[in-house]
């Protein structure tokens, strides 16, 4: 009975870390009055948080390169971790990799953050 606990617990934990990832990277993105989510709060798993914003991050390296880096930037993501993860895919899947890169520094500063509290 206590693991059925833990594990709803754990379940409940991942699911608020996805919510408050999609809610920091609307954040992150509407500084350039660029909108990801509609609603981050419906969001399940990280299939829903990642389709959403991998075709926001492809129509920006299509349409508009320097206001998608400008959003690098402001994720904080450094230009090592963008030259190595990038090196390796082509160009069609960069976006797709671009989209993890962003998901991965998002969900690292919320856990640090819950960890400092």
């Amino acid at each position: 009975m206590e693991e059925l606990i833990s594990n709803n617990h754990n379940l409940e934990l991942h699911h608020n870390v996805i919510v408050e990832t999609a809610i920091q990277i609307n954040k992150d993105f509407a500084v350039f009055n660029e909108a990801v989510y509609p609603d981050p709060g419906i969001i399940q798993n990280e299939i829903e948080l990642r389709e959403p914003l991998f075709k926001t991050v492809a129509h920006l390296l299509k349409s508009d390169k320097r206001k998608m880096m400008q959003i690098i930037y402001r994720v904080d993501i450094s230009e090592n971790t963008l030259g190595k993860q990038l090196s390796a895919v082509s160009a069609n899947d960069a976006s797709e990799e671009l989209s993890m890169i962003i998901i991965k520094r998002e969900m690292q500063k919320i856990l640090i953050r819950r960890n400092i509290k």
